[in-house]
């Protein structure tokens, strides 16, 4: 799991990660970007999964999609024949891997202007149905990990967003524990806060806000 929050305003659109990767007993393995930059088509994609998804997902799209307005109507198809064969021999045993997640993009094109859509490489998720592009609504907000109180207070983050509203979002989002997280009774999100925004001028990151989580031990709550 990981922190990774899709914010659309009216003239761009903002992905929000965390850089904490977790090992299956929850400790940081590394501190590291989930983001791939994408400038040829005006787009950034996040990633809640492992680095092998991050690096399929990116090579794919950077081989097989060309043009800004291709991407959203390709994306399904080119992850799909990339991921699914492999996704077949690792429940073989033939990976020791997995490439079950979710992938955030957020874009600008002629087409569509600022947007961004999630989609998820596995029937794992209720609210994302596997290799359906599930959109962004317009001046929305995808955030996860969620709850009803963080979604409340952060209602309006189209309306009010800056980085230090980035950062108090994810800060709010490492105290989340619970069945959003997984298996996981202690917080999922740490290493630092990467705001990387969209707009029709270009892209641009940065880095937030800074905690300090050890390697090897579990994210304090």
């Amino acid at each position: 799991m990981t922190a990774l929050d899709v914010i659309l305003s009216p003239k761009s659109v903002h992905l929000l990660t965390d850089g904490a990767a977790l090992n299956s007993a929850g400790a940081v393995e590394r501190i590291s970007s989930k983001v791939a930059i994408l400038p040829h088509l005006n787009a950034t994609i996040g990633i809640n999964g492992t680095q092998a998804l991050m690096v399929l997902a990116t090579e794919a799209i950077q081989a097989n999609i060309s043009k800004p307005d291709d991407l959203r109507s390709n994306l399904p198809g080119v992850l799909q024949s990339v991921i699914r064969p492999l996704q077949a021999e690792i429940a073989r045993g033939l990976h020791n891997t997995s490439l079950d997640g979710s992938i955030a993009v957020a874009a600008w094109s002629p087409e569509h202007g600022p947007h961004g859509y999630i989609l998820a490489t596995f029937e794992g998720i209720p609210a994302l149905p596997a290799w359906q592009i599930i959109d962004v609504p317009a001046g929305g907000a995808y955030l996860t990990p969620s709850d009803p109180k963080l979604v409340a207070d952060f209602g309006d983050l189209n309306e009010r967003f800056d980085d230090e509203r980035a950062g108090d979002l994810v800060e709010r989002q490492r105290a989340i524990i619970g069945p959003s997280v997984g298996n996981f009774k202690t917080p999922i999100v740490g290493g630092f806060a990467q705001l990387t925004t969209v707009s029709e001028q270009g892209i641009s990151t940065r880095i937030v806000r800074r905690f300090n989580d050890p390697i090897g031990k579990k994210i304090a709550a």
